[in-house]
């Protein structure tokens, strides 16, 4: 009885000492956790980032990590345009995650990450909702992995990859190879 005791107050004792840690006290870690602190205070915030980059034809489009919809939609050009769209009850809710969105050596990577969280934030804490709209060359290979939420592409002249998905899926046709799997949602494809 005595080393369950002393294991539980062990226990405490670290959530306590990580939860100062991550947010410079206790008292002001349980408010940003229950967001009840005035910067937190709830309604509905959000931000929006609009970028534009030139890709070459067969580039790759790579979209993983994505806590929302994501709708690509593809034309003939030689520029792809990324819109996200996120919002969440409070901006600390908003500082959860990050969204990544760069140019790389063979196309174009539109990425969620989660950023560190305390203890607490990590257990009782409420990620954004993100919006993710890519108007893209027809000429690409489209990988999308990882999204949480509904899913929508257009018809595309190169390979396809869409693997854990959580949520309804339209897919376009792919004039390359298709590799599908892992989608817990309804799905279609043209």
């Amino acid at each position: 009885m005595k080393r369950v005791l002393v294991i539980i107050i062990l226990v405490v004792a670290a959530a306590a000492l990580g939860l100062w840690r991550s947010h410079g006290g206790v008292r002001a870690g349980l408010s940003r956790a229950v967001s009840v602190s005035g910067d937190d205070s709830p309604g509905v915030t959000g931000d929006e980032t609009r970028k534009t980059f030139d890709l070459k034809p067969g580039a790759r489009l790579e979209v993983s990590g994505i806590k929302g919809s994501v709708q690509i939609q593809t034309s003939d050009t030689t520029t792809a345009e990324v819109f996200v769209k996120r919002t969440a009850d409070s901006p600390h809710s908003l500082g959860r995650r990050e969204m990544i969105i760069e140019q790389t050596a063979d196309g174009l990577l539109v990425r969620g990450k989660q950023s560190h969280l305390g203890f607490w934030d990590h257990l009782f804490g409420h990620d954004p909702n993100e919006e993710v709209t890519i108007k893209a060359p027809r000429q690409i290979a489209l990988s999308l992995k990882g999204i949480n939420g509904w899913v929508t592409t257009a018809d595309i002249d190169g390979a396809l990859e869409a693997k854990a998905i959580n949520g309804r899926v339209e897919l376009g046709q792919a004039s390359g190879s298709a590799e599908i799997g892992a989608i817990n949602g309804t799905s279609s494809s043209a």
